[in-house]
């Protein structure tokens, strides 16, 4: 491999929907975004009901609650309308279609040795966050040309 590529777990952002700041994990291989239905209800979202069902990888199968469209959402100083999956999940998923949403681009900085996440926002104007990893306890993240600022400790992994 590249000395710049990396195997790494499921990492974890910081998204604001609304008024509401929670943690997002970063999943390249869903092709779903995925917001907890309380979560919807305490940022007030206008859902569309739906009866679609959700089947994992591991024959699971979650129900829809509804769906949220084109609601705002910020990621790293950028905000975009994205579409999302309400579900009795307790975590936020960010798959594909929210990526491509950001023009997201993950790369693994060498210098760091952390995994960063570049998204791209109005004229073009880029900014970076590290994807932060469960199992690294406490992090500092530098978004675009502000002042760091402490993010804590992103949630356990449990699955």
């Amino acid at each position: 491999l590249p000395s710049t590529a990396v195997s790494c777990p499921l990492g974890y952002v910081s998204m604001r929907v609304e008024n509401i700041t929670k943690w997002a994990m970063i999943d390249t291989g869903s092709m779903i975004n995925i917001l907890p239905a309380d979560l919807a209800t305490k940022a007030n979202l206008v859902l569309r009901k739906t009866n679609i069902k959700i089947h994992t990888m591991g024959g699971f199968t979650c129900e829809v609650d509804g769906i949220a469209e084109a609601e705002t959402a910020e990621v790293a100083k950028v905000v975009k309308k994205l579409s999302l999956l309400m579900t009795r999940s307790h975590k936020i998923i960010l798959g594909w279609p929210d990526l491509f949403s950001f023009w997201a681009q993950l790369r693994f900085c060498p210098a760091r040795q952390e995994e960063v996440m570049r998204v791209e926002g109005a004229h073009g104007k880029q900014y970076e966050t590290i994807v932060c990893q469960p199992q690294s306890g406490d992090w500092v993240t530098e978004v675009g040309n502000g002042a760091p600022h402490h993010c804590a400790e992103p949630p356990a992994e449990d699955f």
